[in-house]
Protein backbone atom coordinates (compact mmCIF):
# COMPACT_ATOMS: atom_id res chain seq x y z
CA UNK A 1 0.00 0.00 0.00
CA UNK A 2 1.21 3.40 -0.55
CA UNK A 3 1.96 6.16 2.06
CA UNK A 4 0.43 9.18 1.93
CA UNK A 5 3.74 10.83 1.31
CA UNK A 6 4.85 8.35 -1.65
CA UNK A 7 1.21 8.82 -3.12
CA UNK A 8 2.22 13.19 -2.97
CA UNK A 9 5.39 12.36 -4.65
CA UNK A 10 3.94 10.69 -7.38
CA UNK A 11 1.39 12.67 -8.24
CA UNK A 12 3.80 15.84 -8.39
CA UNK A 13 6.19 13.86 -10.57
CA UNK A 14 3.36 13.16 -12.81
CA UNK A 15 2.46 16.67 -12.95
CA UNK A 16 6.06 17.90 -13.23
CA UNK A 17 6.19 15.84 -16.50
CA UNK A 18 2.82 16.65 -17.44
CA UNK A 19 3.59 20.42 -17.74
CA UNK A 20 7.18 19.99 -19.33
CA UNK A 21 4.84 17.96 -22.53
CA UNK A 22 2.45 20.26 -22.56
CA UNK A 23 4.71 23.35 -22.66
CA UNK A 24 6.96 21.30 -25.43
CA UNK A 25 3.49 20.53 -27.86
CA UNK A 26 1.85 23.81 -26.78
CA UNK A 27 5.25 26.16 -27.71
CA UNK A 28 5.05 24.51 -31.70
CA UNK A 29 7.99 22.97 -32.57
CA UNK A 30 10.53 25.48 -35.36
CA UNK A 31 9.96 23.35 -38.39
CA UNK A 32 11.96 25.50 -40.74
CA UNK A 33 14.56 23.11 -40.14
CA UNK A 34 13.16 20.63 -41.87
CA UNK A 35 13.16 22.38 -45.49
CA UNK A 36 17.15 22.95 -45.21
CA UNK A 37 19.79 21.47 -47.73
CA UNK A 38 22.92 22.06 -45.95
CA UNK A 39 22.38 19.48 -43.67
CA UNK A 40 26.01 20.75 -41.81
CA UNK A 41 24.35 23.86 -40.28
CA UNK A 42 23.98 24.45 -36.70
CA UNK A 43 20.42 25.27 -37.06
CA UNK A 44 19.16 22.04 -38.83
CA UNK A 45 20.85 20.38 -36.26
CA UNK A 46 19.07 22.11 -33.55
CA UNK A 47 16.23 21.31 -34.96
CA UNK A 48 16.84 17.38 -35.63
CA UNK A 49 17.17 17.27 -31.65
CA UNK A 50 14.28 19.16 -30.96
CA UNK A 51 12.04 16.72 -33.12
CA UNK A 52 14.05 13.96 -31.41
CA UNK A 53 13.09 14.89 -27.96
CA UNK A 54 9.61 15.82 -28.89
CA UNK A 55 9.15 12.51 -30.50
CA UNK A 56 10.57 10.42 -27.63
CA UNK A 57 8.78 12.89 -24.88
CA UNK A 58 6.88 10.02 -24.12
CA UNK A 59 8.95 6.71 -24.47
CA UNK A 60 11.10 4.78 -22.31
CA UNK A 61 14.47 4.80 -22.71
CA UNK A 62 15.45 2.23 -25.12
CA UNK A 63 12.45 2.19 -27.22
CA UNK A 64 12.40 2.73 -30.92
CA UNK A 65 9.98 5.18 -33.33
CA UNK A 66 9.38 5.52 -37.11
CA UNK A 67 12.60 6.82 -38.83
CA UNK A 68 11.38 9.77 -40.95
CA UNK A 69 14.93 10.08 -42.76
CA UNK A 70 14.78 9.40 -46.75
CA UNK A 71 15.92 5.90 -46.62
CA UNK A 72 13.67 4.43 -43.89
CA UNK A 73 11.22 6.71 -45.34
CA UNK A 74 8.29 6.07 -42.00
CA UNK A 75 8.80 2.07 -42.92
CA UNK A 76 11.34 1.12 -40.03
CA UNK A 77 11.52 1.47 -36.24
CA UNK A 78 14.62 2.99 -35.09
CA UNK A 79 16.93 4.31 -31.94
CA UNK A 80 16.94 7.31 -30.88
CA UNK A 81 20.45 7.46 -32.26
CA UNK A 82 19.96 5.95 -35.38
CA UNK A 83 17.80 8.39 -35.93
CA UNK A 84 19.91 11.22 -35.19
CA UNK A 85 22.38 9.70 -37.79
CA UNK A 86 19.79 9.50 -40.40
CA UNK A 87 18.93 12.56 -40.41
CA UNK A 88 21.99 14.58 -40.33
CA UNK A 89 23.67 11.99 -42.62
CA UNK A 90 20.31 10.93 -44.92
CA UNK A 91 17.96 13.97 -44.68
CA UNK A 92 13.93 13.95 -43.88
CA UNK A 93 11.81 12.82 -46.54
CA UNK A 94 10.17 15.83 -47.78
CA UNK A 95 6.96 14.37 -48.54
CA UNK A 96 7.25 13.44 -44.78
CA UNK A 97 7.24 17.29 -44.05
CA UNK A 98 3.58 17.46 -43.38
CA UNK A 99 3.38 14.37 -41.70
CA UNK A 100 5.75 15.25 -39.00
CA UNK A 101 5.49 19.06 -38.71
CA UNK A 102 0.83 18.66 -38.41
Amino acid sequence: MFSFCTLTHLIVEFLVLLIEYFSLICMGLDKSWMKIIDRTQLVYEKGVIDFIEVAFIDLEEGKLIWCPCKKCNNNFFQFKRIIYEHMITIGIKKRLWYMWSS
